[in-house]
């Protein structure tokens, strides 16, 4: 078939083209009431490191770092400790594949991650209730949103957070 490259450059441009953050979830009263919050990857907390891709762990980094500026959540490193999870989730590439296994990283089911394979994800659980096993209290999903400086997604919960302390 002659149309495959036609196909996969059509579903590259589309991607690129309608790159926005997709957003899900008002910021609730557990998210402003949390005071720690446990910062890890779809793998979870014990993951092997060395299996884990560099740009990882340096999204998971780079949300710790903005998170401890930010200063309105304590970071801590066990779910345990933790009011809030935050799963960090970097795109597996920027290329389209077809049939093949990317070896892409799992996702929690309920994370909503409209774009897997060009978005990255950060959403947010409730530590103390179903925990990962739930729905994400909020979660976005944009093309570059962990890049490092910007963290774009951090950024955009920062400001829902901020905006729903505001009204009364």
């Amino acid at each position: 078939m002659k149309s495959w490259p036609r196909v996969a450059a059509v579903l590259l441009a589309s991607a690129f083209c309608c790159a926005q953050t997709i957003e899900t979830g008002a910021v609730s009263r557990t998210i402003l009431k949390a005071k720690r919050v446990l910062v890890t990857i779809p793998q979870g907390p014990e993951a092997d490191s060395s299996k884990i891709p560099f740009e990882l762990h340096r999204a998971k980094s780079a949300i710790q770092e903005g998170l401890r500026h930010w200063k309105r959540y304590q970071v801590t490193n066990t779910a345990e400790d933790a009011d809030l999870i935050m799963v960090v989730r970097k795109a597996s590439g920027v290329g389209v594949s077809f049939g093949s296994n990317r070896g892409g990283l799992p996702m929690p089911p309920a994370v909503n991650n409209p774009l897997p394979a060009t978005a990255d994800s950060l959403a947010v659980f409730d530590a103390h209730g179903p925990g990962l096993e739930g729905p994400p209290l909020w979660t976005a999903s944009e093309p570059g949103g962990l890049n490092a400086p910007e963290i774009k997604l951090l950024k955009k919960f920062q400001k829902r957070v901020e905006e729903a302390e505001k009204k009364p």
